[in-house]
């Protein structure tokens, strides 16, 4: 190329133009890395200008349900600038690993999808400690509710974005008693928070109602486990009379429904089936599934709006669920839904 170090490397950087450096100049240099396919090493340039917008996207173990749409409708903010754009899964275990890594590759702006069930990762002093180096930390999926720590989190500043996940069992469990229903199967993940599921089944209770928590191994495909669902909903049926089931997730509840249907089972003329989540195939499942819908749409376009920095100084976004009604559950009695 015949040219020195610094110019190559401030066409490389993106300086060109403001140190002079001529047109012909710059479509040499860029020609001649095209030709040797060399990429620049992005991350050390941003750690040391500190000055591009860099967002990091962290997620523990595996995504599901509505977190599989947030996770897209997120990255889709952003894939006009890919080079803007960091993603990282961990195991819960490397949570912290995880965060040092993305403080590493020049991340400036958190958004941690929360995947686990319950919240005590947020009292360590470690994890909190390494937070406080992002500009801005944004917590998608917080679980509000009694006795969680979110006044603590928003001193440090940081954006809860989530939803009341025991207001929206208790909104289920009305409906289901304003259908007339009595006994209301709940599947249970066994390794759901054990206290969760205790207040899950409290809820029930509290409306009146006679819940039966079948619990369901954690491991396995989802075929499978749908299997064992729906084995032990048929018996809870024969056995006790059951006449709803409540679920948590879209995709398990219809993985659930086909296997009972296949049994013979009438959905919802024997049993109405009411799950979690709003996923948009809901609709057009056979017959499709009434569901308590997470407004992921609302909450994205919240994270969009606080990284571009039109929401400041409001840390706390509860989103409120909605029963979408379908087809999968029936009155059993004179009662009119409103």
């Amino acid at each position: 190329l015949n040219l020195s170090r610094w110019t190559v490397s401030m066409v490389i950087n993106g300086y060109a133009r403001e140190k002079g450096i001529s047109t012909k100049t710059i479509q040499q240099v860029k020609e001649y890395i095209k030709q040797r396919g060399y990429v620049p090493y992005r991350p050390a340039l941003i750690l040391k200008t500190r000055k591009h917008l860099r967002v990091g996207i962290l997620y523990c173990d595996r995504l599901y349900s509505h977190l599989i749409e947030a996770f897209n409708k997120i990255t889709d903010l952003f894939s006009q600038q890919p080079d803007s754009l960091e993603t990282l899964i961990v195991k819960r275990q490397f949570l912290i690993k995880g965060v040092q890594e993305l403080l590493a590759r020049g991340v400036n702006n958190l958004i941690w999808i929360h995947t686990l069930q319950w919240q005590n990762e947020f009292t360590q002093p470690e994890l909190l400690n390494y937070l406080a180096n992002f500009d801005k930390v944004l917590i998608y999926n917080y679980h509000f509710g009694p006795g969680d720590n979110s006044a603590e989190l928003i001193k440090r500043k940081f954006y809860l974005i989530g939803v009341e996940r025991l207001a929206g069992y208790q909104k289920i469990a009305r409906f289901f008693k304003k259908l007339g229903h009595q006994k209301i199967a709940l599947i249970v993940d066994m390794k759901m928070n054990r206290g969760v599921a205790q207040k899950w089944l409290q809820i029930y209770q509290q409306q009146g109602l006679k819940p039966y928590q079948l619990e369901i191994p954690p491991r396995g495909q989802l075929k499978e486990r749908a299997q064992i669902a729906a084995t032990k909903i048929q018996a809870c049926l024969k056995k006790e009379k059951i006449t709803g089931v409540n679920f948590l997730d879209d995709e398990y509840a219809a993985y659930t429904m086909m296997i009972l249907r296949r049994m013979g089972i009438r959905i919802p003329q024997q049993l109405s089936i009411i799950s979690y989540d709003g996923m948009p195939f809901t609709e057009f499942v056979t017959p499709a599934l009434t569901t308590l819908a997470v407004p992921v749409k609302a909450m994205t376009q919240t994270i969009a709006n606080i990284i571009q920095g039109k929401i400041e100084k409001e840390y706390y976004f509860s989103f409120p669920l909605k029963i979408i009604k379908r087809e999968t559950h029936q009155i059993l009695n004179s009662q009119k839904e409103s």
